[in-house]
């Protein structure tokens, strides 16, 4: 069935009314140390994420929240439990998710456009609880969260079809050029509910023009120095800073965290690209432990930043 914006009644609603709006408590970048729980501040980059902190001790946000920094008045779905910097806030609902959250930054966006908020005239909390926000509505009048998670579903669904029929093409005009066997003409959605990192295929495949540039297939061995993890029983580690990679297609392959071993099979990595035997790709910036299973690639004779990654 398709789901179109054209296709449900839509109304305005007070954001107070749908929100609770949650005035976060600070902290100074200065008085914490690196470890890994979001901290979000007033950019406009990266989702809101300025770097990540050890928790330990403090106030943490919930996840599937929208954050909200007031002076530049950008709205980010959180998907994980946060914290944040100074003057900042957050909306819940028991409804948001992946799908409805991202539905709802772009509505909640659009509502503020042309109004001036920013640095000098900040989107506080109270300003923001009597404004008016219009969303699509089901047959009683309450906001329609099961057409916000198909629509965003539906699109989705579509970059994925086009990122898997580009690809295909490309693999198919290799083979009639003699580039080689493939079975990857074959591939299957394996996973649907996985986002596309917040469009990022979709930015590559309308703005990198990856038409204009020549492509040819590589032996990954050819590029990529490989490496693999090993076993160590659960009950001989200790929780501890380290993450633990094991063969999971959630929260980026951690499954755990682990302290320091002194032990053959304790191996660690960082700034790499791990690969599971089930087939999650995940990039790990900082040093991770990996399990066994488990292998990482890292280019040969260049190093990997965040971009090259993920690409």
């Amino acid at each position: 069935m398709k789901v179109s914006l054209d296709s449900v009644e839509w109304k305005e609603f007070k954001i107070s009314g749908i929100f609770e709006i949650v005035n976060s408590k600070p902290y100074h970048k200065t008085s914490l140390q690196k470890g890994f729980t979001p901290y979000i501040t007033r950019t406009s980059f990266n989702n809101g994420l300025e770097c990540c902190v050890k928790s330990d001790g403090l106030k943490i946000n919930p996840r599937n929240t929208i954050s909200l920094g007031a002076e530049n008045a950008d709205f980010f779905y959180q998907e994980l439990e946060y914290i944040t910097g100074n003057k900042m806030y957050y909306l819940k609902n028991k409804n948001i998710n992946r799908y409805t959250g991202l539905f709802l930054v772009k509505m909640l966006q659009s509502s503020i456009k042309n109004c001036g908020f920013g640095y000098g005239k900040g989107l506080t909390g109270t300003r923001l609880k009597n404004r008016a926000l219009l969303l699509p509505v089901d047959s009683k009048g309450d906001p329609h969260w099961q057409f916000m998670e198909d629509y965003m579903k539906t699109i989705e669904q579509k970059y994925i079809e086009d990122i898997l029929n580009y690809y295909n093409k490309k693999l198919l005009d290799n083979l009639m050029t003699g580039g080689g066997d493939t079975s990857c003409s074959n591939l299957s959605f394996r996973d649907k509910s996985i986002f596309i990192e917040d469009g990022l295929m979709k930015i590559a495949l309308e703005n990198l023009k990856l038409e204009d540039v020549e492509w040819r297939e590589f032996k990954i061995s050819d590029v990529f120095e490989i490496y693999t993890g090993a076993l160590i029983n659960q009950n001989e580690m200790q929780q501890g800073k380290f993450p633990r990679i094991t063969a999971t297609d959630l929260n980026n392959g951690i499954a755990f965290f682990t302290d320091d071993l002194k032990h053959k099979n304790f191996r660690t990595l960082e700034n790499f690209i791990s690969i599971s035997f089930l087939g999650s790709v995940f990039y790990h910036k900082s040093k991770v432990s990996l399990d066994m299973k488990i292998h990482g690639i890292k280019i040969k004779n260049k190093e990997l930043n965040y971009n090259i990654a993920l690409f």
